[in-house]
């Protein structure tokens, strides 16, 4: 028998190989099909939980660093440094006085009072005054009311007002009540002014700058926006005062004294960026997400997946910490940098992917309106220069029986010339007129923000008042207001 030819294959054995083969592949596709997307998934996740427990520890590392330095990290700390800050003098006649704000037949006179007022401004001395009975007579009405408001500040102290940090409408709640109680102020003040009542008048416009530094250190920034209204109406009554010349060099000087006393819009804006932070830190300590109400927009699946965790909370203290560092003790040399920190981390942002963006959507939504922020404080801080200058500017009249030149010489009066610069390197403008009045003027940097962000200077020619009805960072003082009228 012949053997068989081993260089011919067998057809049977090659498709056994074949099928073997062929099925092999296919497991192998199978097998990567399946286990490669869990393999990277699951490195993902571990990547992903390494990141978090990095950033969590952190997160702990910072906080309790933060609570070593007494500052508050959460809600209850929140509570405590307010407390800490503030006094219980004075709480139960500051909820006498908010009863009465809200009683119906007080809210009915007032609202009647205002609109009568609030249409046409009361007027300086020697102008119609259409609605002085009304005014007058609410005044009479209300003494005892005065009388409350006068014992509830004259202590000069920061109050503590009825808030709990872990419930915001608590907050909310005081706001309409401040706002009324400054327009009362503003009422009084400006009545006594045009009649020509001085002790009326120095007692409204102390004791409105006195309710604006009893809120000075509630630690949050909608807090202060409301402070610095309120302080505003109370500078603006003072720009009518020294117009009128109601007060004397006495009344002029105590007034000079409240406004030097109160804090300085960067320990202010500090205190409030420190309280932001405890507030946005607790809202991670609970379901951020079941508060519907903190987003402009409802959170998507990505978003809820991603945003809350570790990560999005070290973002937030960075933030936080980034604006603390850029505040020093001089908000005019300090805004240009949290300006232009504020511009960055908005541009930061919207620069992220979407996954980055979602990681970040709680810090994001919990971040302040820091830029708006800071150019109200730093307007509120120009007004209370421009009107410590004009007071100043008054008393020197009073003591040297002509208006000062130069700013430099109200160190006659007491008033260092350096401490009422605007932003750049002049001090405010100082002019007296053809007619016998004094001009003093500035400038706004929130409606000249390209001037600010240049730091330049103070215009060097008076504004004209026709153009600027409202009198915008211009104080007019005149000699006799009823001659020059």
């Amino acid at each position: 028998m012949s053997s068989p030819d081993r260089s011919t294959p067998d057809p049977k054995k090659n498709n056994d190989r074949r099928g073997s083969f062929g099925f092999g592949c296919l497991g192998w596709s199978l097998i990567l099909l399946t286990v490669l997307p869990l393999l990277i998934a699951g490195s993902m996740g571990l990547w992903w939980k390494r990141r978090q427990a990095l950033a969590n520890q952190a997160v702990t590392d910072r906080l309790q660093t933060l609570s070593a330095q007494g500052l508050p990290i959460d809600a209850i700390s929140l509570q405590t440094y307010y407390n800490r800050s503030t006094t219980n003098h004075g709480r139960d006649l500051w909820r006498s006085i908010r009863d009465q704000l809200n009683s119906e037949p007080f809210a009915t006179s007032l609202g009647n009072v205002l609109i009568a007022v609030d249409e046409k401004e009361i007027p300086l001395p020697g102008k119609p005054y259409p609605a002085d009975k009304e005014v007058q007579q609410f005044l009479d009405d209300n003494v005892e009311f005065f009388r409350k408001i006068d014992q509830w500040l004259d202590a000069d102290t920061h109050f503590r007002v009825d808030v709990d940090f872990r419930d915001f409408d608590t907050v909310f709640d005081q706001f309409g009540d401040q706002r009324n109680l400054a327009r009362v102020l503003r009422v009084k003040a400006r009545h006594a002014i045009h009649h020509g009542d001085s002790v009326s008048a120095h007692q409204a416009l102390r004791n409105g700058i006195f309710f604006a530094r009893s809120q000075e250190k509630s630690p949050l920034l909608i807090s202060h926006l409301v402070r610095i209204a309120v302080e505003s109406v109370a500078m603006d009554s003072i720009d009518m005062a020294l117009e009128a010349d109601t007060l004397d060099q006495s009344q002029l000087s105590d007034l000079l004294q409240a406004i030097d006393a109160l804090d300085s819009s960067a320990e202010s804006l500090r205190n409030a960026i420190i309280g932001e932070r405890a507030f946005a830190l607790d809202n991670f300590n609970r379901d951020v997400f079941a508060d519907e109400n903190l987003f402009f927009d409802k959170p998507d699946r990505l978003q809820r997946t991603l945003g809350g965790h570790a990560t999005d909370k070290l973002s937030a203290i960075e933030s936080f910490e980034l604006w603390l560092r850029a505040v020093s003790d001089d908000l005019v040399k300090d805004a240009p940098l949290l300006l232009d920190i504020a511009d960055q981390q908005s541009q930061s942002l919207q620069q992220l992917n979407v996954f980055q963006q979602a990681e970040r959507c709680v810090s994001a939504t919990l971040t302040p309106p820091i830029q708006m922020s800071v150019l109200a404080f730093l307007r509120n801080e120009h007004q209370r220069r421009l009107v410590r200058t004009a007071i100043a500017a008054r008393l020197y009249r009073h003591q040297e029986s002509r208006w000062p030149q130069t700013v430099d010489e109200l160190q006659r009066v007491g008033l260092d010339a350096k401490s009422v610069h605007p932003s750049g390197d002049r001090p405010f403008g100082i002019h007296e007129q053809a007619d016998g009045t004094l001009l003093v003027w500035g400038f706004d940097p929130t409606t000249d923000y390209s001037a600010f962000s240049e730091l330049a200077p103070t215009p060097t020619e008076p504004p004209n008042l026709t153009l600027n009805p409202d009198r915008d960072m211009v104080i007019r003082i005149s000699t006799k207001p009823q001659e020059n009228e």
